[in-house]
């Protein structure tokens, strides 16, 4: 399973979560569901799981602060963080920006709207993991060529006439 097929679902709202679980399972993720912001980051720390919808404000930790820990943390992998806010939050969508959200959803949420946000991030994560999986093996391949060259390198100094070696 691909790490962007799981979702964590954060809302201290039971209704809110079991909504966006059920939009979430009908197109073939499997979600994750959190009830506060550090039972969130647990999760996403221990899941694998690459999406976060997470509601800004919730006990403990808010959606703020769950972001700023997800983007200081070194997971390895990138998160996608999808936002519920309410209408009126144009500051808090700000902070959250600086914080390091990717993407909004207002409230009550909309399943249409939802599904197309979750196949977005889903294909973002997936691009991501690619990309990265392209660059670990050009760095691979660096490292062979930078190895090949400094054997071909010792080789050629080694014809070289009254060359003394260093070792």
């Amino acid at each position: 399973m691909l790490a962007s097929e799981q979702v964590v679902i954060a809302d201290d709202d039971a209704t809110q979560r079991i909504f966006a679980s059920s939009v979430i399972s009908r197109i073939g993720f499997t979600p994750i569901l959190a009830k506060d912001g550090l039972e969130a980051l647990e999760l996403v720390k221990s899941s694998g799981a690459s999406i976060l919808v997470c509601d800004l404000d919730m006990p403990g930790l808010d959606g703020h602060e769950v972001t700023r820990q997800i983007r200081a943390a070194d997971l390895g992998r990138y998160i996608h963080i999808v936002m519920l806010t309410s209408a009126g939050q144009a500051e808090q969508r700000r902070l959250a920006l600086e914080a390091g959200v990717d993407d909004f959803m207002t409230k009550p949420l909309d399943s249409a709207v939802l599904t197309v946000r979750i196949r977005a991030a889903a294909r973002l994560v997936d691009h991501e993991l690619a990309l990265w999986e392209k660059n670990r093996a050009l760095q691979l391949a660096k490292g062979r060529i930078e190895h090949d060259l400094h054997v071909a390198a010792e080789a050629q100094r080694r014809l070289l006439p009254g060359e003394t070696r260093v070792n």
